[in-house]
């Protein structure tokens, strides 16, 4: 039988108490959702999440509270025979919320079952990584403030520009532009970014302006604007230059609905609303998108009257 770790059980899988567990930077948390065997915050660290700190939902306290921690975490053995998570921090921090609540109504505290993976600090470094960038790519939705920290961290551990948008799934040029966009932009144009009120491309554009307050006006120009388009973010920072023309999937798409609004009120509305959002769109869903739009256009509503030319 393999070897466990103190103060852990073996019934039908090795379970812990999470006040038992060490979470990296976990002292930069709420005092409540602090262990004693947690770390101060370190950005330098293999096992460092940047988005540790975000808020709890108190749902999901709730659900840890009545059904407990239904999926294992991951962790890896560290110095002095510690238990140190590697994945799945969100899901000890709300066993621990979940516990003092129990303990305050008289319930037994939450057990969290765990696997052990056999990689060890220092030359396992970038393989943590590797794996934690999995989980976070496959149960969260990454915005362009993510994908920027788990680059770095994987760059600063020694993976390649081409290996980190691997790992990412963004294409290298897609790579460049977010660590340029990190080095370039001003902090209020990065939270805009954070809260989604521009797009990323747009973002993008705004940090292309060297001085911070020129883009921080820019950026208040574009929010007030009817259409905050990348198109409408290049005009603001470079309006000497002409706009670029619509890419071919853009054409092909305006043609086509072209073709299907004669005489349909409903797709000529359509093709009013596409050219209003089109900018905005992803060339991968454009293409997408075409792919599948060989069937015919919808019917217009009952009671919409279609002109006949």
């Amino acid at each position: 039988m393999s070897k466990t770790f103190p103060n852990a059980s073996r019934t039908d899988a090795q379970s812990i108490n999470p006040l038992h567990l060490c979470l990296v930077g976990g002292k930069a948390l709420p005092e409540d959702e602090q262990g004693p065997l947690d770390t101060e915050w370190d950005p330098q660290h293999p096992l460092h999440a940047h988005d540790l700190r975000n808020p709890l939902d108190p749902v999901d306290v709730d659900n840890v509270f009545e059904h407990g921690v239904i999926v294992p975490i991951e962790v890896i053995r560290g110095p002095n025979d510690v238990p140190m998570v590697n994945l799945g921090r969100g899901r000890v921090r709300k066993a621990r919320l979940a516990n003092l609540r129990r303990k305050a109504a008289g319930l037994p505290p939450i057990e969290i079952k765990f696997t052990v993976v056999r990689i060890p600090l220092g030359s396992g470094n970038l393989s943590l990584l590797k794996r934690a960038t999995a989980e976070n790519l496959r149960r969260k939705t990454m915005g362009v403030l993510d994908q920027i920290e788990l680059a770095k961290q994987l760059m600063l551990h020694g993976a390649s520009e081409e290996a980190t948008a691997t790992e990412i799934g963004i294409p290298l040029s897609r790579l460049k532009a977010i660590l340029a966009f990190e080095d370039h932009a001003s902090p209020a144009v990065k939270e805009a970014a954070r809260q989604g009120r521009l797009s990323a491309s747009a973002c993008f554009v705004l940090a292309e302006v060297d001085d911070h307050a020129e883009q921080d006006k820019k950026l208040g120009e574009l929010l007030t604007a009817p259409k905050p388009t990348v198109r409408a973010a290049r005009t603001l920072t470079k309006p000497d230059e002409s706009a670029s023309p619509r890419r071919p999937l853009q054409r092909r798409l305006l043609t086509r609905v072209d073709e299907h609004a004669k005489g349909n009120e409903w797709m000529q509305g359509a093709r009013a609303a596409l050219n209003w959002v089109l900018d905005g769109t992803l060339h991968k869903d454009l293409a997408r998108l075409l792919d599948s739009a060989d069937e015919p256009a919808p019917a217009a509503p009952k009671g919409v009257k279609s002109k006949k030319k």
